[in-house]
């Protein structure tokens, strides 16, 4: 219900000019006679809105009370928007007396304990403005109030006191507030000055992303990232399911590869910017592994569960945020839970023997039907666990700075998924960079089906990616879902440079590697030449005339491990 404003004169002579003002009567705009002016402003009711100042006259010695209260883990921002004193007694702004006071205290001025003044001002003094906010129109979008031009309380309490010492008559005061509840509830731990960098070891919980308004596009900022890190026993996976997300209008569209069994992300423009959802593991320190990634918006439940690195990081990213932008543009909600594996519970591979260095190596895996039946028997008595063979493997130089691995795929690269006789993948990617993923078809028929690579920056020199400690190490997964066979051979190399230093520039001409392999341009270890074993495609480490002044042979000594129904060979020199 409206009501006319108190002490307005209501008249049609001549000789008064008169205005009536219409209010609302629970608003703090009014204030009902013999009533005192005190106003509790709570979060129940609305989170964010505008707080102005009585619109109708208020008499002497009247100081009005605005307590703005919270949830426990809120906190409160206001921004002055407008802040007006006009003073009819001319001479008292030459006295000291603080006519008009505004006094801006941090907590419940009326509870037991000492709360701090965080702004005091006198007659025509005015706090901190935000008073562009005021160009603001339906066509006209204005930034956001900045920290330095408001006021944010440390708790969820927050009171304003305003005094009036001869009325409002002799003193028009008007002012108007924007406020806001901002919630800072999270779960986990804090583990950095990022306030949504956060830590879970519970066996079960949920996760969502911030409502920390400062933490967004209409809180000042324009990039938002948040890690949510998970960490368990080693034989554990983690489960995370996402009730519901919100990306924005950023062009971006997530869609599941079964290909390579996992969720990615197509985005269709930078100019932007981006928002998404990605879930990472770590098998080793310091490496990483993108398993999914989500950024197109949904409400239906989506389950993701990770393989078995004991840590598992969630991260949620936002760039190019609008200044109109918040948490309600950007957003999830997931639960989550560490589920121990079925029945495949003892790993005879542990993470450690699964990261791989030397000069060369293989990694064969047999599985048939005759496998299969040699190994039911040992099988039965020692249940171990077939999901070793999917977790992945690192391949990684000795060197890292000078050296590269060449890696040889028994199988043949397919434009067309369904040209692939076989349902079974195996997936190559650079340690440094797991989101580019290769898909090799395991198929092949002749010696000569072979998929060859080289790791990053042997083609293309690229200091960025030198930085990167991994950038020259391969991560190899082995993606069974039929009987099947894998096999990959790997040799750790280095350029010639013979061939890759310009030789126009240099006094005399740069020395050939001793132990090459002419066909790649590559050096090979002196161990790997003449061992009995082939290892240049042409086998130039294994001709005749290279060899004859050795005299012999040593050969490599081949340690093997049998898997549940698999039989896996891991060979390294």
């Amino acid at each position: 219900m409206f009501y006319a404003a108190s002490g307005t004169d209501i008249s049609t002579s001549d000789k008064t000019a008169s205005e009536v003002f219409f209010v609302n009567k629970e608003s703090p705009t009014y204030i009902e006679h013999g009533k005192k002016c005190e106003f509790l402003v709570t979060t129940f009711d609305n989170t964010s809105g505008l707080l102005e100042s009585p619109l109708h006259s208020l008499p002497p010695n009247t100081t009005c009370h605005y307590h703005l209260r919270g949830h426990p883990k809120e906190i409160i921002w206001i921004s002055f928007i407008k802040y007006h004193v006009t003073n009819e007694r001319l001479t008292d702004f030459n006295t000291g007396e603080c006519d008009v006071q505004l006094q801006i205290w941090d907590g419940d001025i009326k509870g037991l304990n000492t709360v701090p003044l965080i702004g005091q001002f006198c007659k025509d003094d005015k706090p901190k403005l935000c008073d562009h906010s005021l160009l603001k129109n339906s066509s006209r979008l204005t930034r956001p109030c900045g920290l330095s031009e408001s006021y944010v309380s440390s708790g969820s309490d927050l009171t304003i006191a305003h005094s009036i010492r001869y009325g409002s008559v002799l003193y028009p005061v008007s002012f108007v507030l924007r406020y806001e509840f901002v919630d800072l509830s999270q779960e986990g731990v804090q583990l950095s000055r990022n306030p949504c960098d956060r830590m879970f070891k519970e066996s079960s919980g949920r996760l969502f992303s911030p409502k920390i308004t400062f933490l967004y596009g209409r809180g000042g900022q324009e990039d938002l990232t948040c890690t949510y890190h998970f960490e368990s026993d080693e034989q554990q996976r983690l489960k995370v399911t996402f009730l519901k997300a919100g990306f924005g209008n950023k062009e971006c569209s997530s869609v599941y590869n079964p290909e390579i069994g996992r969720w990615v992300c197509g985005i269709k423009s930078y100019g932007n910017g981006f928002a998404n959802l990605k879930i990472y593991e770590y098998p080793w320190a310091g490496v990483e592994i993108l398993r999914d990634c989500l950024c197109s918006n949904f409400s239906e439940p989506l389950t993701l569960i990770t393989k078995t690195a004991r840590k598992v990081v969630v991260k949620f990213s936002v760039t190019n945020m609008k200044i109109t932008e918040d948490y309600r543009n950007y957003f999830f909600e997931a639960n989550y839970e560490f589920i121990p594996p079925q029945s495949d519970s003892n790993c005879l591979n542990p993470w450690k023997s699964r990261r791989l260095k030397g000069s060369s190596g293989e990694i064969s895996v047999r599985n048939n039907a005759q496998t299969l039946k040699q190994n039911e028997q040992s099988y039965q008595q020692n249940q171990s666990n077939s999901y070793c063979l999917h977790q992945p493997w690192l391949i990684e130089p000795e060197d890292s700075l000078s050296n590269f691995i060449y890696l040889k795929i028994k199988g043949v690269n397919k434009r067309d998924s369904r040209l692939c006789p076989s349902k079974n993948r195996i997936l190559v990617y650079p340690a440094g960079r797991t989101e580019d993923v290769r898909i090799i078809c395991p198929y092949y028929e002749t010696i000569d089906d072979v998929v060859e690579m080289f790791s990053e920056g042997w083609n293309l020199f690229s200091y960025r990616k030198i930085q990167n400690k991994n950038s020259r190490s391969f991560i190899i997964e082995f993606l069974q879902r039929e009987i099947g066979n894998f096999a990959v051979t790997w040799m750790e190399v280095s350029k010639n440079p013979a061939l890759t230093l310009p030789s126009t520039m240099l006094m005399i001409n740069p020395p050939d590697c001793p132990h090459s392999c002419p066909e790649l341009g590559a050096c090979i270890s002196s161990d790997l030449w003449c061992d009995g074993l082939r290892h240049c495609p042409s086998g130039n480490d294994e001709q005749e005339s290279n060899c004859s002044i050795h005299g012999g042979f040593p050969i490599s000594y081949l340690n093997s491990v049998a898997l549940s129904a698999v039989a896996l060979v891991i060979i390294t020199t």
